[in-house]
C-alpha cells in the first residue's frame, strides 16, 4: 500500500509540473522564442510547444496508469501522447514552411 501511495504522490507531482508547463506556455501567448529576437529561425510555434507539452503530459499518464495498474489512465495517456505529437508536427511543419518562405524572400 505504501509503495502505490508514493507511486501516486510522485505522479502527481509530475502531472502539476506538466501542466504548469502547459499553462506557461499558453501564457506567452503564441510563439516561444530565444532571449533573442535576431534569430528568428530559432522562433518555436505554439503548436511545437503546446504540443510536446501534451506529450509529456500523455507520457506521465501512461507511466502512471502502468505502475499503478490502470489500463484506462494507460491508455488515456497514450492517445494525449499520441495527439501532442501530431500537434507538434504540425507546429514544425507549419515552422519549415514559414523558414522555407522567409528564405525565398
Amino acid at each position: 500500500m505504501r509503495v502505490v501511495k508514493a507511486h501516486s504522490i510522485a505522479v502527481t507531482k509530475t502531472l502539476r509540473t506538466a501542466e504548469l508547463l502547459s499553462a506557461n506556455v499558453n501564457l506567452m501567448g503564441g510563439d516561444v522564442q530565444c532571449a533573442s529576437r535576431i534569430h528568428k529561425e530559432n522562433v518555436m510555434k505554439k503548436e511545437q510547444a503546446t504540443g510536446r507539452a501534451e506529450q509529456a503530459k500523455g507520457k506521465v499518464k501512461e507511466v502512471a496508469g502502468k505502475a499503478v495498474g490502470n489500463k484506462t489512465l494507460q491508455l488515456k495517456g497514450k492517445a494525449q501522447k499520441t495527439a501532442g505529437a501530431v500537434k507538434a508536427a504540425y507546429g514544425d511543419a507549419k515552422n519549415k514552411a514559414e523558414k522555407d518562405n522567409n528564405a525565398q524572400e
